[in-house]
């Protein structure tokens, strides 16, 4: 049995029913024959995951729990296929991205579908608690994405304005989980805030895990194109810190940039990058942040869903590496 496996384990059933809604969604749409053989339904479903592990956890057992799974799912979904078009990204989870198929244009309309779907669903869940933190995460969502692109290039980023970008556009989801997780298990206020932080920790050591992996990594092993980032002039956290200890990196960088072919100064800068130890302090902050998480995990009631929690954080320390 995989790890991943004997994590979900627990609740299974819930995600076969997440990925059963989302083809009867996506089926029922006037395009249904564009989101055929796309990555849609291929992920590992990581929030949906978190969404169903953290809400047993915290003693909510309704079915509607799965409703709200689709509903991260498919918001995530739609921002991967808004990054992969700003990315020029021709794979995501080894099949083909939207935006290499029909263009750019379909396919930020088919993005917005999605989001679309997901706030449809939201809606007629009638919930407007979550719903006025589902229209947040959205606007934080967006706002990062934003932020990102504005900073394309920009080699004075600081790990501060990298954080704060990260935040929106990615902890932003997992955010969200926590507080669905919290408003449906009614958690009170002082538990409710360090779920929100616990939550918070995740999606920023998984976004700093992600850019680790573009530098360590392969297409078959990620699923999409690696050494990506900096092709795209994205500095990541690996790169800033990178930039700390070797100041001439700057100028290697900033001549890259001019000219993103340069397949040469491409690995020579990665192993500037690897060498003075930027890969290794991004993964010790992503790892502090997930021991943090584990530790706020570890005083819930014993269940077989802390459990899988923890098992979480532990297969996401070790994607690390």
């Amino acid at each position: 049995m995989k790890p991943i496996d004997k994590i979900i384990a627990p609740v299974k059933k819930e995600l076969g029913l997440v990925e059963k809604k989302i083809d009867e969604i996506l089926k029922d749409n006037v395009f249904k024959e564009k989101f055929d053989g796309t990555f849609l339904n291929k992920g590992k479903k990581l929030r949906p995951i978190y969404l169903f592990l953290l809400s047993r956890a915290l003693g909510y057992f309704e079915e509607d729990i799965v409703d709200y799974g689709v509903i991260v799912e498919l918001l995530h979904n739609a921002s991967l296929v808004h990054d992969d078009i700003i990315d020029h990204s021709p794979k995501r989870r080894g099949e083909n991205t939207f935006n290499s198929v029909y263009g750019n244009n379909i396919a930020v309309l088919l993005g917005d579908l999605l989001f679309l779907s997901s706030n449809k669903l939201a809606i007629q869940k009638r919930n407007f608690k979550i719903l006025d933190v589902l229209t947040k995460k959205n606007e934080n969502l967006l706002i990062g994405e934003i932020e990102e692109g504005l900073n394309t290039g920009n080699i004075e980023l600081t790990e501060n304005e990298y954080m704060k970008i990260i935040k929106n556009k990615t902890a932003s989801l997992f955010e969200l989980v926590g507080e669905i997780s919290c408003i449906l298990a009614k958690i009170d206020e002082q538990e409710g805030k360090k779920i929100r932080e616990m939550s918070s920790s995740l999606g920023l050591s998984f976004q700093i895990i992600d850019d680790v992996l573009d530098f360590v990594s392969d297409v078959k092993r990620v699923g999409k194109p690696v050494m990506n980032d900096l092709k795209e002039k994205t500095l990541t956290l690996p790169i800033i810190l990178a930039i700390r200890k070797n100041k001439g990196l700057k100028d290697k960088i900033k001549n890259f940039f001019k000219d993103v072919s340069q397949e040469s100064l491409l690995m020579e800068i990665r192993e500037d990058i690897i060498n003075s130890g930027g890969l290794n302090l991004a993964k010790e902050r992503a790892l502090s942040m997930l021991s943090t998480t584990k530790k706020i995990i570890e005083t819930f009631s014993p269940s077989k869903f802390r459990k899988s929690l923890i098992e979480l954080v532990d297969f996401m320390s070790e994607r690390s590496f």
